[in-house]
């Protein structure tokens, strides 16, 4: 089951010739029968909720059991050099710096 569950969308794009990351969020809700979910996104520049949405599933999206590891996957997709910056901006916007 993916209700709860956070997770990061793909969309080839093709002015990069790959694959980007598109959308985070937590699922919500989600019907099976339809492939639909309920989700709540997240702002790529603080992490707050940007709005609840209605999404088919697709074989792009990657699931996470939690925030902490959503965002270390996302993390990991930065250039090395920036990574540590961004965790301690992260904590600072959450207030846990």
């Amino acid at each position: 089951m993916i209700i709860g569950k956070y997770f990061h969308t793909f969309e080839w794009r093709k002015e990069t010739d790959r694959e980007e990351l598109c959308w985070q969020g937590q699922v919500k809700d989600y019907d099976p029968e339809k492939n639909l979910a309920y989700v709540r996104l997240f702002s790529w520049m603080d992490g707050a909720p940007s709005g609840d949405h209605l999404k088919k599933v697709t074989d792009d999206w990657v699931f996470y059991e939690t925030a902490d590891e959503m965002n270390e996957a996302w993390i990991a997709t930065l250039p090395y050099e920036k990574q540590e910056h961004v965790r301690e901006m992260s904590k600072i916007l959450r207030g846990v710096a």
